[in-house]
């Protein structure tokens, strides 16, 4: 299953603009740490117009093109953001990444922030962070939030959780957005089956609440 993996990460962040496989975030479930597949930290970055604090000693990895890995925590139904870390530049002999945190030059505090900022989906890749490359029988869940409150959740396996993604976009279809999104973009695609084959892989970023109940 690692192929299934690398072409899942490789496709996905292909279209946002990265050709190398991407460092996921991370979530903290049970005490356990997983791969979160979607960034809601971004939408925070742009809408409070805030930028990562780099420094002399932050690496150029072409596998963190956004610049940094957040860690996330789920407690009593809520998620919180505990972490921000930068990756820097390894001057030893060893080969493990090392990286530094920002989140207290963020947020001026070291206390776990609720995304109330944050109104989606997330999906997290039920295997361990450090093995994102290695899973196999993998599970996937997909968490609809609103405001950093969990409403609703669904785990699957992977067959499930591609036909879940088809059926997801098979219902978006019919909504208002994806004709609104279709008219803006449709030209930059040479065909619909390309446009919707995109925006198919995409449809976690288009999408904010679980559309078609397994």
């Amino acid at each position: 299953m690692k192929i299934y993996i690398i072409i899942l990460f490789t496709f996905f962040f292909h279209n946002l603009g990265f050709s190398t496989i991407q460092i996921p975030d991370k979530i903290k479930i049970g005490g356990k740490i997983y791969c979160l597949e979607t960034f809601p930290f971004d939408i925070y970055l742009k809408n409070h117009k805030t930028k990562i604090p780099f420094d002399k000693i932050s690496s150029n990895s072409t596998a963190l093109r956004r610049g940094y890995i957040a860690t996330y925590e789920i407690k009593n139904n809520l998620i919180f953001l505990v972490d921000i870390e930068i990756e820097i530049e390894n001057n030893s002999n060893r080969s493990a990444d090392e990286y530094k945190s920002v989140f207290s030059k963020i947020f001026k505090s070291k206390k776990p922030i609720l995304i109330d900022w944050y109104s989606g989906l997330i999906s997290i890749q039920m295997n361990l962070w450090d093995n994102y490359l290695r899973g196999e029988n993998l599970k996937f869940t997909i968490i609809e939030i609103s405001n950093g409150n969990i409403l609703k959740q669904k785990t699957f396996d992977e067959q499930q959780y591609e036909e879940f993604l088809t059926q997801q976009f098979i219902e978006f279809k019919k909504t208002p957005e994806y004709k609104a999104l279709k008219e803006k973009s449709i030209k930059e695609y040479e065909s619909v089956e390309e446009f919707d084959m995109v925006k198919r892989t995409l449809i976690l970023k288009y999408t904010t609440k679980i559309l078609y109940e397994w």
